[in-house]
């Protein structure tokens, strides 16, 4: 259950900033939406930085659980940092902004392999698909949310909102954590 929560709230995050990465900087920087649409261009190449940043960590041996509850914490400080920041200082937020996006990019794969990792290979292919769903739900439900809340795709509350949603992820990962241990007591 906490993967199925987890998962829709990242891919709703990453919706957000990937479908809005050409607006926002249009926005924010009153800029040609020309050049704008150059957000998209750098939105997925720090999502390939973050995605190889973070293999490379996992080779190091650095634990999914802990790179996963520490790359979104400290995505979810950022997004408020960069919140705070949007009005006054908008270049220094659409930096911190991309560095967010370094931070999530390799949630999904985090999420759906710690999430499997709890299942035997006979179960794990249903299970995928379920949470697969529930991502793709996610990628729905988040964006529109954060549009009604915040009525602007380059508002402080986008990144606020984007800033909560983030934050559950560890919290979620914690609980999940704690059940993995307490299962096999049962047996």
């Amino acid at each position: 259950l906490p993967f199925a929560l987890a998962l829709p709230l990242y891919v709703g995050v990453e919706t957000v900033l990937s479908g809005w990465s050409a607006v926002i900087p249009e926005r924010a920087l009153a800029i040609e939406p020309a050049t704008a649409a150059l957000g998209t261009s750098a939105f997925w190449a720090l999502m390939s930085v973050g995605r190889f940043g973070a293999a490379a960590l996992r080779r190091a041996a650095v634990p999914p659980l802990a790179l996963l509850a520490t790359t979104t914490g400290a995505a979810a400080l950022l997004l408020v940092l960069a919140g705070v920041l949007l009005g006054e200082q908008p270049v220094a937020a659409l930096l911190i902004l991309a560095v967010v996006v370094v931070l999530l990019a390799p949630s999904y794969g985090l999420i759906l392999g710690l999430a499997l990792d709890r299942l035997d290979p006979a179960r794990s292919a249903a299970v995928t698909g379920a949470l697969v769903a529930c991502g793709a739900v996610g990628g729905t439900f988040v964006p529109t949310l954060v549009l009604l809340i915040g009525r602007d795709p380059a508002s402080s509350v986008t990144f606020l909102v984007s800033a909560v949603l983030c934050a559950v992820i560890p919290v979620l990962m914690l609980v999940a954590s704690r059940s993995g241990r307490a299962v096999p007591a049962l047996r």
